[in-house]
């Protein structure tokens, strides 16, 4: 295979060696061989196998060195993918793989972003390019403390020699971001960004991985288009309070109580809606869990996701909780909906969310110490009523029960 210039470059002050490059094809050919064997028909699995050998491989050389691995993970990868073709036929063309990696009534029929929402005319004008997003958001944190390429390296390094129980739930959780999005694919360098990213942040946090992490991380990712910015980004978003700290270690404290809280801001603010979910059937918080966890990320159009976190970097937490309230005093829900027609309003309803609702639910009057002041009654009422009743209404607002979303 003939070499290129920066297979040439140096790595640190070292060079990949022909003898190290014929190793690891080896290893690779034991791993194509295994594939024949056990399915011996032309599929899409086999290219998994390799990729899945190419990480392994890559985790014992230089796995650190990021543009180096880089490097040498695209290498591997177009000698195996060269050697599966000939044992294979040639590889699919982007509609067989949309056929075999996702069904093809998941791809909407409009145009669609990067997440799979239509794109309309207002969302083409009111998109802000992804580097203004990504300034707005650093300026908000800039009082934190700066990491540099070659910390954040370490810190992968340090996070990838250990196996921990974060470890098997992140690697699970990776093909599960964003499945309609190709740019994680298995065989993407966004997907192996994102693995980095995940261990770094699970290592430096106290409470490790929790779900729903790793859709914060892919959306950090997509927009910043670094894993630097991206890590000093969520590390700071999973840890303040401000943010979303609280949310996601082991008794998930600040997302049981806000679910509370919103619950309270719902019934002062849009009485008459939360009265229609209740005699539809619907716990609110089984509705918002997923707003406040996941900070509307998939939820929404794309578009509005980014400007719904534009406002979120400077105001903190206490902004989703207006755009709730936004949300459910918007709806328009008949007198008698019952649990599912309820559930398919609120679900399109959040699909035409634009930037003329963030703005609105913007003028809402709540700020970061209201929601302090709440949080604390909010604290004691749940810690009074789990001791007393157990069929309190907050009593399945649960560490246990939040993690069975």
């Amino acid at each position: 295979m003939e070499r290129c210039e920066e297979e040439e470059r140096l790595i640190e002050g070292k060079k990949l060696s022909d003898h190290d490059f014929e190793g690891y094809i080896r290893l690779l050919d034991a791993s194509l061989e295994e594939s024949r064997r056990v399915r011996g028909v032309r599929n899409l699995k086999p290219q998994k196998d390799l990729n899945r050998r190419v990480e392994r491989l890559l985790a014992k050389y230089n796995f650190e060195l990021l543009s180096g691995a880089e490097v040498i993970a695209n290498q591997l990868r177009e000698e195996g993918i060269r050697r599966l073709t000939s044992s294979f036929g040639p590889e699919p063309d982007d509609s067989e793989i949309c056929e075999v990696i996702l069904p093809v009534d998941d791809f909407p029929n409009l145009e669609t972003d990067v997440l799979g929402f239509p794109i309309t005319a207002e969302s083409e004008c009111s998109a802000s390019p992804l580097k203004e997003h990504t300034e707005r958001w650093l300026f908000a944190i800039r009082d934190t403390n700066d990491v540099s390429e070659k910390e954040y390296l370490q810190k992968v390094a340090d996070a990838m020699s250990r196996k921990t129980d974060s470890t098997n739930s992140i690697v699970k959780d990776l093909g599960r971001t964003f499945p309609n999005c190709r740019g994680f694919h298995s065989y993407s360098d966004t997907y192996h960004s994102l693995h980095r990213l995940l261990a770094a942040v699970a290592n430096e946090v106290s409470f490790g991985y929790c779900q729903g992490m790793n859709f914060i991380a892919g959306i950090l990712l997509l927009v910043t288009n670094s894993e630097v910015h991206s890590f000093r980004l969520m590390c700071h978003m999973i840890t303040s309070n401000q943010y979303n700290g609280g949310y996601y270690d082991e008794n998930m404290t600040n997302c049981v109580v806000d679910q509370m809280v919103l619950t309270e801001l719902v019934v002062e603010h849009a009485s008459e809606t939360y009265s229609r979910l209740e005699e539809a059937g619907i716990n609110l918080a089984d509705v918002t869990i997923r707003w406040l966890l996941c900070l509307f990320i998939d939820v929404v159009p794309t578009d509005s996701l980014l400007s719904i976190w534009d406002v979120y970097f400077e105001q903190g937490i206490c902004f989703l909780h207006k755009l709730a309230i936004h949300i459910f005093r918007s709806l328009r829900l008949p007198v008698g909906v019952d649990f599912s027609h309820a559930l398919d309003i609120i679900n399109r309803s959040m699909k035409n969310v634009t930037l003329s609702d963030v703005m609105a639910a913007n003028a809402i009057m709540f700020d970061a110490n209201q929601l302090q002041s709440m949080r604390e009654k909010a604290k004691k009422k749940r810690d009074k009523e789990t001791k007393g009743d157990k069929g309190s209404k907050y009593g399945f607002l649960s560490p246990k029960n939040l993690m069975k979303w």
